[in-house]
């Protein structure tokens, strides 16, 4: 039984009008600083695509090496579009015209049945995929062992 939405084959759009934005959050460890960067990264999803492949794509054009790509949030954007977001580690640590995540916060709602928090910015975002993937690289198989090959281990 096919349970999906039904989506406007010219907009892209599902059929509640809202779109759908694949945001990929690229990390890469800073040396000469001890910190994480990152850089966002976004593209509409054309209708009848999976976000993972979209997510991929964004993620070789950032680096042909990125070695893990994971979902980590998805949230509605302000009523005007869905974004799914997903999180890229680079294995070196070159990602250029990156901005440091040298005060990593993470907000959250003060109402639990109303979750999104009040304020959202892109380094909220950022810091969220960054304890998403420290958390898959100590309980998640596959990428605990992308997440300790010689080129992560200094990250």
């Amino acid at each position: 039984m096919n349970t999906s939405k039904p989506t406007s084959a010219t907009s892209g759009r599902p059929a509640s009008g809202h779109p759908v934005v694949v945001e990929l959050v690229t990390l890469a460890h800073v040396r000469d600083t001890d910190h994480v960067g990152w850089s966002v990264t976004d593209a509409v999803l054309p209708a009848g695509s999976d976000p993972d492949d979209l997510a991929w794509i964004l993620a070789r054009e950032q680096d042909a090496d990125a070695s893990v790509c994971h979902s980590t949030s998805w949230r509605w954007d302000a009523g005007q579009r869905i974004v799914l977001t997903y999180a890229t580690l680079l294995p070196r640590d070159d990602l250029h015209d990156c901005i440091l995540l040298d005060q990593p916060a993470i907000v959250t709602s003060d109402d639990a049945t109303h979750p999104r928090p009040p304020v959202l910015h892109a380094h909220h975002i950022a810091a969220h995929a960054v304890t998403h993937l420290a958390d898959l690289a100590r309980r998640d198989p596959t990428v605990r062992a992308l997440a300790h090959t010689p080129d992560h281990e200094q990250a």
